[in-house]
C-alpha cells in the first residue's frame, strides 16, 4: 500500500510538471542589437517581451530553426545560450541568436530570396525547454515564415531594422 501511494505521489508531482507550447508566449520583440556580421554569418541579441503562464520556471535550453524556400535552405538560426522564464511571470528577456546564412555568397547569395515571395518561405525546426525538472521538445515542421513571425510577436523583416 506505501509503494501504491508513493507511486501515485510521484506521478501527480511529475504531471504538475509539465510544460506545454500554451505555456509561453512571445509577444513582441522590442529591441534589436548586432553582436558581430560576416558575410557568412550574424550574431544578434533580440529584446523580447515573454509571458511564463506555467506555475514552474521554464529554461528555453536550445532552439535552432530553418528558414527555406522551394529552392532550398536559406538561413539557419540558433539559439546561443540557454534563456530562463520565472513561473507565472511577464518579462524582457534577450535572446542570443546566431543567424547562418546558406550558400557559396552567404547573405549576399540569400538575400534577393528572403526579399522575393515571402509567401514561399518556411520554417521549420525545434524549440527545447526545461520546466519543473521535465524536459520537453517542441518540433515546428514547415509552417509559413510569416505565420511563425507573427506568433512571435514581429510583424515583418523588415519591422527588425536588420542590417541587411
Amino acid at each position: 500500500m506505501k509503494n501504491l501511494l508513493l507511486l501515485l505521489g510521484i506521478a501527480l508531482a511529475f504531471s504538475s510538471c509539465r510544460i506545454s507550447a500554451d505555456d509561453i508566449r512571445f509577444e513582441e520583440v522590442n529591441r534589436v542589437e548586432v553582436q558581430g556580421i560576416t558575410l557568412s554569418q550574424m550574431r544578434l541579441d533580440l529584446g523580447m517581451g515573454m509571458v511564463n503562464d506555467s506555475r514552474v520556471k521554464i529554461t528555453v535550453q536550445e532552439g535552432e530553426l530553418t528558414v527555406s524556400d522551394p529552392q532550398g535552405d536559406i538561413a539557419q538560426i540558433t539559439l546561443r545560450e540557454a534563456v530562463t522564464l520565472p513561473k507565472r511571470s511577464a518579462v524582457e528577456v534577450t535572446l542570443p541568436v546566431s543567424i547562418r546564412f546558406r550558400g557559396a555568397l552567404g547573405i549576399a547569395g540569400v538575400l534577393p530570396r528572403l526579399q522575393g515571395d515571402a509567401d514561399k518561405l518556411k520554417v521549420r525546426g525545434f524549440i527545447r525547454a526545461k520546466g519543473g525538472g521535465v524536459n520537453r521538445k517542441f518540433e515546428i515542421s514547415d509552417m509559413p515564415l510569416q505565420v511563425f513571425l507573427n506568433s512571435i510577436g514581429i510583424k515583418d523583416l523588415k519591422s527588425l531594422n536588420l542590417p541587411l
